[in-house]
């Protein structure tokens, strides 16, 4: 009977908006099954990572994205594979893949820094005081930043104000000068 007696056109309780969930919560996956998955593909889903990835990233407040860098990594793996397949068959393609795996692992850190770098900006920007480590994801790769990701998840946005980041800008400003 209470339901009737609601306005429909009310604006949303604390319930309701604290049970909305976030773009990082929807982009929530499990590291174990990342590590599995890493593991039975042959570091093939790192790459897949990055192209499942790209439009959540591209979407984030941050200065950069990851546009078809996001792509790199797959096309790269997909290179190794096909010459290293050709290896077996042809052994003059054997020299080839090398150059391709030392290529394919730059391209991947390049992607996950630039991935590092996009996080960085968006935690600032919504006010997420999460730190992102350059020697995590040097080591640990998509698998460190799907953590991150995951922490994101739990940790809400907190919007600053336009006022607050004049603030915040004319305070630099201020200490550059001084």
């Amino acid at each position: 009977m209470s339901d009737l007696l609601e306005n429909p056109y009310a604006p949303p309780t604390v319930e309701a908006r604290v049970r909305r969930r976030s773009r990082f919560e929807r982009e929530r996956r499990s590291v174990l099954v990342a590590i599995v998955l890493s593991v039975v593909t042959l570091g093939l889903y790192q790459c897949v990572w990055f192209m499942l990835r790209q439009p959540f990233l591209d979407s984030l407040d941050s200065d950069k994205k990851l546009g078809a860098l996001g792509r790199g990594p797959l096309m790269t793996a997909v290179a190794f594979w096909i010459i290293s397949i050709a290896a077996v068959v042809v052994p003059d393609a054997a020299p080839l893949v090398t150059p391709v795996s030392i290529g394919g692992g730059v391209v991947m850190l390049i992607a996950s820094f630039r991935v590092m770098r996009i996080l960085r900006s968006n935690f600032a920007r919504t006010g997420r005081s999460l730190q992102v480590s350059a020697i995590a994801t040097f080591l640990f790769g998509t698998l460190y930043l799907q953590f991150k990701i995951n922490q994101a998840a739990d940790i809400p946005a907190h919007r600053r104000s336009k006022s607050a980041k004049k603030r915040a800008s004319g305070s630099r400003i201020s200490e550059d000068t001084g």
